[in-house]
């Protein structure tokens, strides 16, 4: 996307804490693409470290060009890679 002069701009952000992390625990992130659309799409995740729902959350994204005002579409190959984790209808 950047050799296009595309990026994706943090337009939302959500986060709910459950349970306190320490700076050296190791934890994963799971992370689920939610909707796809022409310009903008949002992800969920959730931080889990053993068992334990630690936090989780959002972020929102919408696709812009460099030095253009306004949204993108975004391009067909990133699609295509979110599509293929995106959850059916």
């Amino acid at each position: 996307m950047s050799e296009e002069g595309l990026d994706l701009a943090v337009v939302e952000a959500n986060l709910r804490y459950f349970r306190p992390l320490k700076f050296d625990d190791e934890f994963e992130i799971e992370a689920r693409v939610e909707h796809i659309g022409r310009t903008s799409m949002s992800i969920s995740f959730t931080v889990v470290m053993d068992t334990t729902e630690m936090a989780s959350g959002s972020l929102a994204y919408v696709c812009v060009k460099t030095g253009v005002e306004g949204s993108h579409p975004i391009p067909d190959a990133v699609r295509a890679g979110l599509t293929a984790s995106a959850p059916g209808p």
